[in-house]
């Protein structure tokens, strides 16, 4: 929409108008999943063909100590168990370090959007949009939220599905919803 049509047509939502509809349909956003507690994360670090091989090590050599008559330290099983935790325990480190920088980068590639609210345009997070909101788009722009385009000058649109190759088109903006 172009600041002159903008202008032309309705001043946008108010402000109180946009935090009730925000309190009302939630963040413009994927429900995102919930976290997988550390316990979890750690108990998955034994999900693997190699650590089943050591733990059937510890086993078959706890079994040999048992049968012995447990007369001696079995240090060879305390090293496969030290092992065991050791390498779970890095796993679940480098894990949670892993997502953590992913949020970092997410935050910082967060969608911004200019809407018009109160008759002037301000520049919000995409996931703060409501249903109602007059955003402003440029050439360039991700479209920030289903929507319907109320006014453009020579719209192009590349409308793809994730994988799929796609070609921008023409698209007459009386009747382009995106």
């Amino acid at each position: 929409m172009t600041a002159s049509a903008s202008k032309a047509r309705a001043p946008g939502l108010t402000q109180d108008e946009a935090d009730r509809r925000f309190v009302e349909y939630g963040p413009n956003a994927i429900p995102e999943a919930r976290p997988v507690s550390i316990w979890r994360r750690f108990i998955g670090q034994f999900k693997s063909p190699l650590i089943y091989i050591l733990v059937l090590a510890l086993a078959l050599d706890l079994g040999i100590w048992l049968s012995s008559g447990a007369d001696h330290m079995p240090w060879e099983s305390f090293a496969i168990a030290a092992i065991l935790v050791l390498n779970a325990g890095l796993g679940t480190w480098q894990e949670s370090k892993s997502e953590a920088a992913l949020a970092r980068l997410e935050a910082l590639a967060a969608p911004s959007v200019w809407v018009l609210r109160d008759g002037a345009l301000v520049q919000l997070g995409a996931n703060r949009l409501v249903p109602g909101d007059m955003v402003r788009i440029e050439a360039g722009d991700r479209v920030p939220a289903d929507g319907r385009l109320v006014d453009g000058q020579g719209v192009m649109a590349c409308q793809r599905r994730s994988n799929f190759p796609s070609a921008s088109r023409s698209n007459n903006p009386s009747v382009l919803n995106v």
